[in-house]
């Protein structure tokens, strides 16, 4: 739950089954589209081959509303539908086997809570609505 000084406030509650889901999506159709709360988006991959001298962003295109972004357990930082695309230098971090969590929350809001800034988005379901990707970029 948001509160009015805009922190969140967890609340007791059924939690909705594991699902899978291709992004970028909402989480309307897996979790419902009045679902409000917290979801952790989770994806392994391998590091990609063939790099010589290269610098790795870790890129999060689009989120709503917040998310922190985490890879293989060290948290890399925050992306938010307010601030848009967030990159993230994760050359160094990468190994041959490599665990991404996106922690991606959408607290309910009621009439004394502090707005949520949603632009465009309104009543509809939050979600990661952007590319996620690496970007090798040459040194």
């Amino acid at each position: 739950m948001r509160l009015p000084d805009g922190s969140s406030h967890e609340t007791n509650g059924q939690l909705p089954p594991p699902a899978k889901i291709i992004l970028p999506n909402d989480w309307g159709k897996s979790l419902g589209h009045s679902f409000r709360g917290r979801v952790n988006f989770l994806r392994s991959f391998g590091c990609p081959s063939g790099l010589t001298n290269e610098r790795i962003l870790l890129c999060v295109e689009k989120v709503d509303a917040w998310a922190t972004v985490h890879l293989n357990g060290a948290q890399l930082g925050k992306a938010s539908l307010l601030t848009g695309p967030a990159s993230f230098e994760v050359t160094k971090l990468l190994t041959s086997r490599n665990q991404l969590r996106i922690e991606v929350e959408l607290p309910e809001v009621n009439d004394a809570s502090a707005p949520l800034p949603r632009p465009g988005r309104g009543d509809q379901p939050g979600g990661i609505l952007g590319e996620v990707r690496l970007e090798l970029l040459s040194v």
